[in-house]
């Protein structure tokens, strides 16, 4: 019955990620004409491409060794970067970050249900291996009695 638990795990962890994402898939194709032009797409990539290294770097700590001011300016700069590559979406910012807040508003329970589950099952594997290797130690034992 557990082993079916992971399952359940597993399909309400996707439905928390894609219920968080849905909400602002739904507001870029209803702005579809203004975000998806080529010129405000080639823009947006760009924005994108630059925001991911970033968090790339940030991620690997690589600012870390950097002068504090040195970094600052980075910092200033790639946000300015992203505020001009990004302009389309800022001007909608709030209704960005309304629907952000409605998909995180389906994720977090979604989610917990999820860790709920999913910790449920690795107590009841964790459990079934200590059960096994007791029934493999008392045979271990048992054989040795049986051989004295």
């Amino acid at each position: 019955m557990a082993k079916n638990k992971i399952w359940w795990g597993i399909l309400l962890r996707v439905l928390s990620i894609i219920s968080m994402l849905a909400p602002m898939g739904v507001w870029f194709i209803i702005n579809r004409k203004e975000y998806f032009t080529t010129r405000t797409s080639s823009s947006m990539a760009i924005g994108v491409i630059i925001g991911l290294i970033f968090v790339v770097l940030v991620m690997a700590k690589s600012f870390k060794e950097m002068d504090k001011r040195a970094s600052i300016m980075m910092y200033l700069l790639v946000g300015l970067a992203l505020v001009w590559f990004m302009k389309p979406i800022i001007n909608d910012m709030f209704w960005v970050l309304v629907c952000c807040i409605i998909g995180y508003t389906f994720y977090w329970p979604l989610s917990s249900a999820a860790d709920r589950v999913l910790k449920h099952y690795a107590t009841y594997r964790e459990e079934k291996i200590r059960v096994e290797a007791r029934k493999e130690a008392e045979a271990e034992v048992t054989g040795l009695a049986l051989h004295m």
